[in-house]
């Protein structure tokens, strides 16, 4: 079974609800439905076995949850930060803005730490996409940089395709982009050697 944020289970009246999948680590951030129950933890793997006997009764990825709504907030530097969003209409940019990480000449508007959080979008058959920092919290939309280089294998991405929500009509604009997310990453600080970036695909 597929577990990505988004998702409620219930099983014998108890329902959880995912807030995120850490990968490579093997972690499921869940709580019980309701913004003041408190989050907690566990291993993909015991995740699964309660999994198993329950039953999907709210899946965000299947497009049942339109309200987008911020469930994590990471620091990155003195001045940014990184979201995770549930939610949003499946937008996607159709080029590259003004200072898109991913463009060649953007290098050194993002801390490394923002790109240390969100290496994961590029892990295989991840569940999380890379948002464009100019639409927003409230309007999320998927990066064109991002789908220009860095979601080939991306699970939430190849579902969008498959169900015809994302066409080809992103371009570069003419823009020099980076060759993939491990490029981009390293050219704005992260080590080459950062565990991090192991897991992401070429």
């Amino acid at each position: 079974m597929l577990v990505s944020p988004g998702q409620v289970l219930e099983c014998n009246r108890l329902r959880r609800e995912v807030l995120e999948v850490q990968l490579p680590e093997g972690i499921v951030r869940w709580r019980r439905p309701g913004k003041k129950q408190p989050i907690r933890a566990c291993s993909l793997r015991a995740w699964r076995r309660w999994a198993a006997k329950a039953a999907v009764v709210h899946d965000a990825a299947l497009g049942d949850s339109k309200e987008p709504r911020v469930i994590d907030a990471k620091p990155a530097g003195d001045n940014h930060q990184v979201l995770t969003v549930l939610g949003g209409r499946k937008s996607y940019r159709r080029t590259p803005c003004s200072n898109c990480p991913w463009r060649v000449d953007a290098v050194g508007e993002f801390p490394a730490q923002a790109f240390r959080h969100s290496a994961a979008t590029a892990y295989d058959m991840s569940d999380r996409t890379f948002a464009c920092h100019q639409s927003g919290a409230k309007r999320p939309a998927i990066c064109a940089g991002f789908l220009l280089r860095g979601a080939e294998h991306n699970l939430t991405v190849r579902l969008m395709r498959l169900r015809g929500e994302l066409v080809n009509d992103v371009t570069s604009a003419g823009l020099q982009l980076h060759e993939n997310y491990r490029a981009m990453a390293e050219a704005n600080g992260v080590e080459p050697d950062d565990p991090v970036l192991q897991a992401c695909r070429e």
